[in-house]
């Protein structure tokens, strides 16, 4: 069973029922707020990020030279790795942007881009498709160095793209970003390359305004957000995942606190990226991140779950449960169908497309013959309290779920982790029997 690439690999189970998809028009964001004495008037003024930006452009373009002279390679080289760090390190400042350069390398959130369809071709050995691919990834960062010298990047959306990408950061842990890549190694690269995006960019946006009054009053404000950004890099080194990723997951959502906290310390208003179904504080204070639920969806979050209560930052969550968790994002595959943090139905930020899969599939629990089919996919949140399960209803316990996905060579869960997996679904995604 192989999932469209581009939407998602392998969920790990198909619930009946589907939480309605809804778009969430009132979590929009609004475009930052200007103090009158933060000018961007000239190409000067944006000097700094621009430069920046453009380095790491330029950076990637390099890489992307070398991976094109690498192929035919039996593995991704080590090139390409880097491709990705320095591309991921501008793609939050790209993104809003929509110009053809960054669509045709990123995607449109639809279709993939040239990044991640030279991620399919490297994995699958495919040569062709692979120098196909990395031709496009040049011609689109090209572009996009073309683009950044007609219409440098300004410092407000600059200050916007920072919250945006402190959310995505989280996206990436969460395993829940459409265009992330196959192996984890590619994954890390892409985490590594989002922080440091973030860190070059605040470092750019101080000198920018070195020598102003402004300047004093945003030295606290961002030697607090390079800090958080540091410890989150410390975190993330080495050559293993990261374990306990819901922790990360929240530490993200400090680090976007921070951001907008320095923004506003530039007298420029940034919005979070959407307002919390529960809040814990007031506008730019919230801390927003990949788990937390969205205002406008209480019909799928009637009862808190324990993850839900995590996520809030009340208390903590058992071992096993953060252990679990880890294992739905990592070795399960499950977070590319069933994205947190609906686990399922509609996809952040936006929550306003439904998340489908293409799935092979037997037509009933007896059949072994499998056919591809196209579900939405359901949200996991409550998932033990809502057997039978799969599209036909056709397995009685979450346990013979996890057992049928585990077949699939994708999946290699030792009986221990199928174990935590399915304490992770049954004791986080699920409310506790009332007394």
């Amino acid at each position: 069973m192989r999932a469209n690439h581009a939407s998602c690999l392998v969920p790990l189970a198909l619930a009946i029922g589907c939480a309605p998809s809804r778009g969430c028009g009132e979590n929009k964001r609004k475009e930052p707020a200007t103090h009158p004495g933060f000018t961007t008037a000239g190409v000067n003024a944006a000097k700094p990020i621009t430069e920046r930006t453009s380095t790491f452009v330029k950076d990637a373009t390099a890489e992307a030279t070398r991976v094109d002279k690498a192929l035919p390679a039996k593995t991704p080289p080590e090139s390409y790795l880097k491709l990705r760090r320095a591309v991921a390190a501008i793609a939050p400042f790209l993104r809003p942007r929509a110009s053809s350069g960054s669509v045709l390398l990123l995607g449109d959130g639809e279709e993939p881009g040239a990044l991640l369809q030279l991620d399919w071709a490297l994995t699958q050995g495919e040569v062709k498709p692979a120098k196909k691919g990395i031709a496009k990834v040049i011609h689109s960062l090209r572009k996009i160095d073309h683009e950044l010298t007609l219409t440098p990047l300004s410092p407000e959306a600059a200050l916007q793209s920072l919250s945006s990408a402190a959310y995505h950061v989280g996206l990436l842990l969460a395993g829940a970003d459409p265009q992330a890549p196959s192996s984890t190694r590619a994954a890390m690269a892409d985490l590594r390359g989002s922080l440091d995006g973030m860190a070059a960019i605040t470092r750019a946006m101080m000198r920018r305004v070195a020598g102003t009054p402004v300047s004093k009053k945003a030295q606290a404000p961002s030697a607090s957000l390079l800090a958080r950004i540091e410890a989150l890099q410390d975190r993330l080194e080495g050559p293993r995942p990261p374990v306990r990723r819901a922790e990360l997951i929240e530490d993200s959502g400090a680090l976007g606190v921070a951001s907008r906290q320095f923004a506003s310390a530039l007298g420029v208003e940034v919005s979070p990226p959407y307002r919390a179904l529960r809040p814990r504080a007031e506008g730019i204070g919230e801390p927003i991140h990949a788990l937390t639920l969205p205002e406008g969806m209480k019909d799928i979050a009637t009862e808190e779950t324990p993850l839900d209560r995590f996520a809030r930052g009340d208390g903590d969550l058992p071992d096993a449960v953060h252990e679990g968790f880890d294992l739905f994002v990592g070795k399960g595959h499950c977070s590319s169908c069933h994205a947190p943090p609906l686990f399922g139905g509609a996809r952040a930020p936006t929550f306003d497309l439904p998340l489908q899969a293409e799935l092979e599939v037997p037509a009933t629990p007896k059949e072994k013959v499998k056919t591809s089919k196209k579900l939405v996919v359901p949200s996991l949140r409550q998932i033990g309290h809502t057997a039978p399960y799969f599209h036909h209803g056709g397995f009685p316990s979450l346990g013979e779920v996890i057992a049928f996905y585990r077949e699939e060579p994708e999946i290699e869960l030792t009986d221990d982790e199928a174990e935590t997996l399915l304490k992770f679904l049954t004791d986080g995604l699920t409310a506790p029997p009332e007394d």
